[in-house]
């Protein structure tokens, strides 16, 4: 199971002689703890084999440096034991494996990286003492090809790539010091991040992209992405079942956006505006959108906006967001005449388990303060109650330089008499 690539390639003549020639997908996924990117291609019809000597079927161009040109090739070759005890005698045993050629220096990696990323079970165990998996590289038309990150030049923490499948291969130009020649067919280039990667797949064997036969449900997890990759499964059986398809996952993941509220004081004064916080977080696994409304019971809405940005009327469009992505939607709103104030807001985002959008509300209430009565004798002086309002102490304050006035203006006459 991998990334899907793309399903474009430059083959012109889908019903030529060669179908196993003829790329018709291509995907790709990543393994930054495996250390290893892999490689996934289909054709439109069955090799006898991928790899014939230094003819190889199938393989993969690699570009690093970002400048449209391909800086590695990756090839098939066959795997053949060496017996230390009769000089020059191998037994071909047509393990495959997929080998890195630096075309700038025609250098070949040291690695050995077999084919769909697992041991075939050959007698006698010939290989490994750990257990094998027949993933049928005969006979059939989808291949995996893994490739380390440090047989590109590449670490785990830096991975950027552009790839494109290519049929009708081979290194021997190479070796005579030739030209290379030119792929019988060729895919668009398709860019990833090894370091990365926007799916993995934690039941799989090993890290690998090879999920063994009886799996019934395969854990697929998505790292951030604000829309999900489409996935390019790959099923290994030379027979008549169908041996790739294409999965979207546009619309099979449910989305999980939260609603949060907090009021920035319940408390308000007659014509103080109130504020109310609502907090829209994306804690789903794929990337989310929604919209957000609000209403106000006992007043009226005058201002809302998100992350600073005003809204139309008394909706917010929310997102995308991406994984753990927040947006803060800030709503003020104007008291009338009663006691409280409700400010509320329903949140809708798209929901493809069920079967209407799912929503999700929060309201917040806000009081209206009233003051204590107050009372006052003849002379404006308080008896009884709580403290004067502002008014009231603007005109205790007049009252008081009035009587100050007064007071004044009797000792200058009384002063003049005399």
């Amino acid at each position: 199971m991998l990334e899907l690539g793309t399903l474009t390639t430059s083959f012109t003549d889908p019903d030529g002689a060669a179908p196993e020639l003829d790329i018709v997908a291509t995907g790709a996924l990543a393994s930054p703890d495996n250390e290893r990117v892999y490689f996934g291609i289909v054709t439109a019809g069955d090799w006898v084999t991928p790899s014939r000597g230094y003819f190889s079927a199938l393989g993969v161009e690699v570009d690093t440096t970002s400048d449209g040109e391909a800086d590695f090739l990756v090839v098939l070759e066959a795997f053949d034991v060496f017996v230390p005890a009769i000089p020059f005698y191998v037994i071909p045993t047509t393990a495959l494996y997929a080998r890195v050629v630096d075309l700038e220096t025609g250098q070949l990696s040291q690695t050995f990286e077999y084919v769909n990323g697992a041991y075939a079970a050959y007698p006698g165990g010939v290989f490994r003492d750990e257990p094998t998996h027949e993933t049928h590289v005969f006979f059939n038309r989808v291949l995996v090809m893994p490739v380390e990150l440090a047989a590109l030049g590449l670490d785990p923490e830096g991975g950027r790539l552009a790839y494109r499948a290519v049929s009708g291969v081979s290194r021997m130009p190479l070796l005579i010091d030739r030209p290379m020649l030119e792929p019988i067919d060729t895919s668009e280039w398709v860019e990833i991040d090894a370091a990365a990667p926007r799916i993995a797949l934690p039941g799989c064997l090993q890290g690998t992209t090879l999920c063994p036969g009886g799996m019934s449900d395969i854990s697929v997890s998505l790292f951030g992405a604000p829309e999900p990759p489409s996935l390019l499964v790959l099923h290994h059986s030379n027979g008549d079942a169908l041996r790739h398809e294409v999965v979207s996952l546009e619309g099979t993941l449910p989305t999980a956006l939260s609603l949060a509220v907090e009021g920035g004081g319940n408390e308000l004064a007659d014509e103080e505006l109130g504020e109310v916080l609502f907090t829209v977080t994306n804690q789903g696994a794929a990337g989310a959108a929604g919209s957000l409304s609000v209403a106000v019971d006992g007043g009226s809405l005058e201002s809302l906006e998100a992350d600073g940005t005003p809204c139309a009327g008394d909706t917010c469009e929310i997102g995308p967001l991406a994984v753990g992505e927040a947006v803060l939607v800030t709503a003020r709103a104007l008291g009338g005449s009663g006691t409280s104030m409700s400010v509320s807001a329903s949140l809708i985002s798209e929901g493809p388990c069920a079967a209407e959008p799912l929503s999700e509300s929060a309201a917040f209430e806000l009081v209206r303060v009233t003051p204590e009565p107050v009372e006052e004798d003849g002379c404006g002086c308080v008896v009884a109650g709580a403290a004067p309002s502002t008014a009231w102490r603007t005109s205790a304050a007049l009252v008081a330089l009035g009587a100050l006035a007064v007071r004044r203006a009797r000792r200058r006459r009384r002063h003049e008499t005399r």
